[in-house]
């Protein structure tokens, strides 16, 4: 049996803008309740005994309903124990956006017939009473949950608190960018203490930018971002361009205009974060094993609900997880590029064995190796196999560096499938696992 631990039951605190305590960043709702810092002390909420009902859930193998914040223990790993107070704090200044982003949780909480929260601020006093009481055993502070933390009117005040109250806490914050287009914001944000603000803008023009932020300004956000990283001039604040990746926005010529910009500003980090939703807008042409994601994915950063189905991106070979077929036997798909090291046999050959098991008749797969580039036609569904003999000045090391590059498909747009992978070739696993290569050609 699996036993599972929560990070944030263990050491987060999340405090919503009308001071109810949940957990985690997957309640958006507020659905779960350990308690109010209104009415209660920060000790006796952590002190309740719905953690405990929570950790011995997950402990015995059940996870929450709705959430995917959870991790599975190691085998002979300790049981993680909280400490007295909590360590890290998730604190929602407000409810309210300026924005409305094509997202199922944002579109419910903006909409004004539906009320997730009793009260739309975190009351300020209220905020430094929780600072007081825990600040200084916190380490690191979110500033920012559901909304848009700064049109909460304290918000610098309530960052620059925090860092009155522990200089040396970790404080990071997220915002759509539109607030800071007020440079006077800009110069106070930076001043506050903060360590690190993330700009999440998902487009380089007003057309792309508002399919995903509805009723947003292009315009407002990037100058926002721009005001700030001209007042960040002895760089002491990360600042991070969070560029959401969508179908209507990851053409070639979108993403190197975003790089420019973003080098433009100089003091700024561009991400590209890949997201399965909305289900409809996901971005198939930068999908993690696509042959455009290998020219970006040095800053491509992943949501959790990606991270939590860590199959559908490719390990650093190019290949997924092992699987075993009845028929087949022990097979890796590839993405669209997988480079493998095989070992030369007894005959002075590479064997290399692939299969294309889709829905056409025939598939091309390039083969790149240290003398030659060839190509392979693989046909059927059962395993293709090709001896491969290596010349001479090959043979000394032993090892031969196989890089293959093919087309790829994707299971869910061809047959519906719920296999969100980029898919490429079938590989049998006869090549050399966990090599590490040195002088390898």
């Amino acid at each position: 049996m699996s036993k599972y631990y929560c990070n944030f039951l263990n050491n987060f605190m999340t405090i919503l803008c009308d001071g109810n305590v949940t957990c985690g960043l997957d309640d958006p709702y507020s659905l779960r309740s350990f308690g109010n810092v209104k009415m209660q002390s920060v000790q006796s909420i952590w002190n309740n005994v719905r953690y405990n009902v929570f950790d011995y859930m997950l402990n015995n193998g059940k996870v929450c309903h709705d959430c995917s914040l959870y991790s599975c223990y190691e085998p002979n790993q300790n049981k993680i124990e909280r400490d007295i107070l909590p360590k890290k704090l998730i604190i929602e200044p407000t409810i309210l956006c300026n924005i409305n982003c094509l997202n199922s949780c944002c579109q419910i909480n903006n909409d004004k017939s539906f009320r997730s929260r009793q009260e739309n601020f975190l009351d300020y006093d209220i905020y430094c009473k929780v600072i007081d009481e825990c600040g200084k055993n916190v380490s690191f502070m979110l500033f920012m949950n559901y909304g848009e933390s700064f049109l909460h009117p304290k918000a610098i005040e309530m960052i620059s608190y925090a860092k009155k109250i522990n200089p040396d806490m970790q404080i990071e914050t997220s915002t759509n960018g539109i607030p800071f287009s007020n440079n006077n914001l800009a110069k106070k944000i930076i001043q506050s203490g903060i360590n690190k603000i993330t700009f999440t803008i998902s487009g380089t023009n007003q057309k792309s930018y508002e399919k995903y932020h509805k009723n947003g300004k292009f315009q407002l956000a990037f100058q926002g971002l721009a005001n700030t990283c001209l007042e960040n001039n002895n760089k002491n604040v990360i600042i991070e361009w969070r560029y959401l990746l969508f179908n209507w926005n990851d053409s070639e010529k979108e993403i190197k205009k975003a790089i420019k910009l973003a080098d433009e500003l100089k003091n700024c980090q561009l991400t590209f974060h890949y997201s399965l939703e909305p289900f409809n807008a996901r971005s198939y042409k930068l999908a993690p094993g696509n042959t455009d994601y290998y020219k970006v994915n040095n800053i491509v950063s992943f949501s959790h609900d990606v991270l939590k189905t860590l199959t559908i991106i490719p390990n650093n070979n190019g290949l997924y997880h092992l699987e075993n077929n009845d028929n087949i036997g022990n097979f890796y798909w590839s993405s669209s590029k997988a480079e493998l090291y095989y070992e030369i046999d007894k005959f002075n050959n590479i064997q290399i064995i692939l299969c294309k098991n889709q829905d056409i008749n025939k598939k091309i797969v390039n083969i790149v190796l240290p003398w030659r580039k060839t190509q392979f036609t693989i046909s059927g569904n059962n395993w293709n196999t090709f001896n491969i003999k290596v010349p001479k000045i090959y043979r000394k090391k032993k090892i031969i560096k196989v890089i293959i590059t093919t087309s790829v498909w994707f299971p869910q747009l061809e047959n519906s499938s719920d296999d969100l992978r980029c898919l490429g070739i079938m590989i049998k696993d006869n090549f050399l696992k966990d090599f590490v290569p040195s002088d390898i050609s």
